[in-house]
C-alpha cells in the first residue's frame, strides 16, 4: 500500500491541530500588503491584517498559487517518499489555483487536482474525511472519487458582521452591494456550486444576529443534517463566550458528534473582515 498525502489550498485554512495529526501539507497563496507579497499563514497572520486595517486603512489583496510553486510543491512531497497526492484547491469559480494546479500535475499521473467547489472550512471537512478514508484503507483513486461526490453535500455559510472589507475586497462586489449603504444589515453568505451568493439579511446586535442565522441554519437543514462534524468558523478575535454561546444554541437544536473551533486564515479575513462567522457541517 503506497503512502498518500492529502494536500489543500491555505484558504482551506485546515486547523493547526489536525495538519499536525493528520500530517497535512498546505499550499500557501499570496496576500499582497502595501506592496508586499506574503505568504499565507507562513509570513504573515491575520492579526497583523487587521492591525494594519485598524492604524492605516489598508487592504491586502490576494493571488493564486503559481503553476511553478505547484510544481515545486508536489515534486516536494513526492521525493519524501510518497506514492501520491490528492489536493484540494479552492472552488475554481473563485480563484485560479485549480487551473494552475491541473497544470503543474499534468506530467504526474499520482497527482490528483480536485476543485473543492468551496472555500476556508469547507475544503478542511472534505479534507478530514479524506485523511480518514486515507487511514482506513481506501486507495487514493477511491478517496478521490469518495471525496468528489461529497463536495456538494458540504453546507457552508458564514453571516458578516461589517461590510467594508467585502466591498473593498473587489470579488465580492455583487454581495457587498446588498446593503452596503444600511446600517445595521449583517447578511448571510451561502456557498453553493462553487460561488458564494447572499442569503437572508438580519439586523441588530452583532451577536442576537449570530445566534439567530445558527439557529435558522441548523432548523433549513435539521432533517438531512450529517451529525458527525461540525465545524464554528470565525475571523481572528472573536469573542470566545460568543464562541460557546453559539455553541449551546446549536446543542439545543442537535448534537453533534465532533464539535470543531477553528480560525479562519489570511485569505477569508482580508475578503470577509473581523467578527465574521460561519457553521459548517454535511447533509446525508
Amino acid at each position: 500500500m503506497g503512502r498518500i498525502m492529502i494536500s489543500a489550498d491555505s484558504p482551506a485554512d485546515f486547523p493547526k491541530e489536525l495538519i499536525d495529526r493528520y500530517d497535512v501539507r498546505i499550499a500557501p497563496l499570496h496576500v499582497i500588503l502595501d506592496g508586499v507579497s506574503y505568504n499565507d499563514g507562513v509570513d504573515i497572520t491575520p492579526e497583523d491584517i487587521f492591525s494594519r486595517y485598524d492604524s492605516e486603512k489598508i487592504l491586502p489583496s490576494t493571488s493564486a498559487v503559481s503553476i511553478s510553486e505547484y510544481s515545486e510543491f508536489f515534486k516536494g512531497i513526492l521525493n519524501e517518499g510518497y506514492t501520491d497526492i490528492i489536493h484540494l484547491c479552492m472552488s475554481s469559480e473563485m480563484s485560479s489555483t485549480y487551473q494552475n494546479a491541473v497544470i503543474a500535475s499534468e506530467d504526474m499521473e499520482n497527482v490528483r487536482i480536485l476543485d473543492s467547489r468551496n472555500i476556508t472550512s469547507c475544503i478542511s471537512m472534505l479534507a478530514l474525511k479524506a485523511c480518514r478514508l486515507r487511514d482506513t484503507g481506501f486507495s487514493a483513486k477511491e478517496i478521490y472519487e469518495r471525496i468528489s461526490d461529497m463536495r456538494d453535500k458540504v453546507s457552508g455559510s458564514f453571516i458578516i458582521d461589517k461590510l467594508e472589507f467585502l466591498k473593498k475586497g473587489g470579488r465580492c462586489s455583487g454581495i457587498a452591494a446588498l446593503g452596503a449603504n444600511v446600517l445595521g444589515i449583517k447578511p448571510c453568505i451561502e456557498i453553493a456550486g462553487g460561488k458564494m451568493s447572499p442569503g437572508k439579511k438580519y439586523r441588530g446586535k452583532t451577536e442576537v444576529c449570530q445566534l439567530k442565522y445558527v439557529s435558522d441554519r441548523i432548523a433549513q437543514f435539521q432533517d438531512n443534517i450529517d451529525t458527525d462534524i461540525l465545524f464554528i468558523t470565525s475571523t481572528h478575535g472573536f469573542d470566545p463566550q460568543q464562541i460557546e454561546s453559539i455553541k449551546k444554541e446549536i446543542r439545543k437544536k442537535i448534537k453533534f458528534k465532533e464539535v470543531i473551533i477553528n480560525t479562519a486564515g489570511c485569505v477569508i479575513s482580508a475578503h470577509c473582515g473581523k467578527n465574521t462567522m460561519g457553521i459548517i457541517f454535511m447533509t446525508k
